[in-house]
């Protein structure tokens, strides 16, 4: 393909944008590797910075339909992103490239090799992605060496291949007519083409090297075609978006059963995108939506997704009520669940708790309703609960107590069960005498004939005042 234009046209052109802005260290790219993603993929500035950019102009330095942009896709060969370059028409190009102040041919041959992966996706004949460099020699004004891979062998649909410009044939240099086989050209190619050795003998090792990059375009119309690691200069450049999170997946804690009050083993929930691809410091949010259990007394817990895209929780406690725990872990949208069991074992026991509401005054002549609660806390069931609710004052007559034994100022209820996470209320209905004035204690115990670990929250105490 013939796909580039004078350096003159390009050191002239007003190619307007920020430079790229480079990455290192994404959960897909090796180590050392410079990342390049789509948000950070701009338009070449101009005068060009030493950085890997974009530019689109053609033959005038004149925009095109050219475009380049890192791509999220399943057929990625290194990751789950690649370069893709499209030239709608035969007078498109695009070129992704970086500049040098102080490079020659001679130094960037010997940084080690030139090479990068190509992906035919929409094929224009047999054309892929070149690699350009553009030089200026003692030799030669200006030319830009072009490796082609239609020259260096057979170019392939739907398929990823591998290209080595620094060992492998099909250099050819701009500006330079085909020349016939067995002739050297003006350049001093051997042959039409030659090989990268060839090319920095024929320009001279200390040849000054403007740009490098991979270019398309200004001939094939239509050619679709993705590019990935690309290496040059002792760089290897790796288009990689970050990984966007498709999956959350719980791979570690769920199907426990432990004693109540005992910790569960650690719960963990993967975070992956395309490719199964870890996702890397992600918030995952852990909530217990049901049963007894908590973080650090706390029914949520949120942390981040480590390098392989794990949330690990805090720790998770059970609570003293035995039974089926939930616990729901998310990450934006994604969700996964966690399902596990909280069992009694040991001595029969219940913490029955007991609470009373009355309202802060009643006035004379009027009646109001005493609520007594008992909540049994756990672990077991608790039998034959007996509670004795009193009014300890003048003024106050007990008109209804359902489910109770009443007298004047008091009732009390016997052999109430209560399972373990349930709670049971009993209403009272007091009358106020016409002349009552004061503050009237009102007092509630209980006792059980389960053994009962905390007798304190047994009693409960209040007051009203009559006015």
């Amino acid at each position: 393909m013939r796909l580039l234009r004078p350096l003159a046209a390009l050191t002239a052109a007003a190619v307007t944008g920020g430079a790229l802005l480079l990455s290192v260290g994404t959960a897909t790219a090796a180590p050392g590797d410079t990342v390049v993603t789509n948000d950070s993929l701009t338009t070449c500035a101009s005068p060009a910075t030493l950085e890997l950019c974009a530019t689109t102009l053609g033959s005038g330095d004149k925009p095109t339909n050219g475009s380049a942009s890192v791509v999220d896709s399943a057929t990625a060969q290194s990751g789950a992103s690649f370069l893709r370059m499209s030239t709608p028409t035969a007078t498109d190009k695009v070129f992704v490239r970086e500049a040098f102040a102080d490079m020659t041919l001679g130094k960037l041959q010997s940084l080690g090799p030139i090479s990068y992966q190509t992906l035919v996706e929409q094929p224009s004949g047999t054309a892929a992605p070149s690699l350009n460099i553009e030089v200026k020699s003692k030799k030669y004004p200006f030319t830009s060496v072009v490796f082609e891979p239609t020259y260096a062998g057979a170019v392939t649909t739907g398929t990823w291949q591998s290209w080595t410009p620094s060992t492998q044939g099909g250099w050819w240099a701009s500006k330079d007519p085909a020349t016939p086989s067995g002739q050297t050209n003006q350049f001093g190619f051997p042959n039409y083409t030659g090989t990268f050795a060839q090319v920095v003998d024929a320009l001279g090792a200390d040849a000054q090297v403007y740009y490098v990059g991979v270019n398309q375009g200004t001939g094939p119309a239509g050619l679709v075609a993705g590019v990935d690691r690309l290496t040059f200069g002792g760089k290897t450049y790796e288009f990689e978006n970050p990984v966007t999170a498709t999956t959350l997946a719980a791979t570690a804690g769920t199907n426990q059963t432990v004693d109540v009050q005992k910790p569960f083993a650690p719960l963990k929930a993967t975070l992956t995108g395309l490719k199964n691809l870890p996702v890397p410091g992600a918030d995952v949010t852990f909530t217990v939506t049901s049963g007894s259990a908590a973080f650090a007394g706390k029914p949520s817990a949120t942390v981040k997704t480590d390098a392989q895209g794990v949330a690990t929780a805090p720790t998770l406690t059970s609570g003293n009520i035995p039974g089926p725990v939930t616990v729901t872990a998310t990450s934006g949208a994604l969700g996964t669940t966690f399902t596990e069991k909280v069992v009694a074992s040991g001595p029969v026991r219940a913490d029955v708790v007991t609470t009373l509401t009355v309202p802060a005054t009643a006035a004379p002549g009027t009646t109001f309703t005493a609520t007594l609660t008992l909540t049994n806390n756990g672990p077991f069931t608790s039998t034959g609960i007996s509670t004795a609710l009193t009014f300890q004052g003048t003024g106050l007559t007990v008109l209804s107590a359902p489910g109770g034994i009443k007298s004047t100022t008091s009732v009390v209820y016997v052999g109430t069960k209560l399972d373990a996470g349930r709670s049971v209320s009993f209403p009272v209905t007091v009358q106020v005498a016409k002349t009552a004035k004061g503050t009237v204690p009102v007092q509630a115990a209980s006792a059980a004939q389960v053994q009962d670990p905390n007798m304190l929250n047994n009693i409960a105490r209040t007051s009203i005042t009559l006015k």
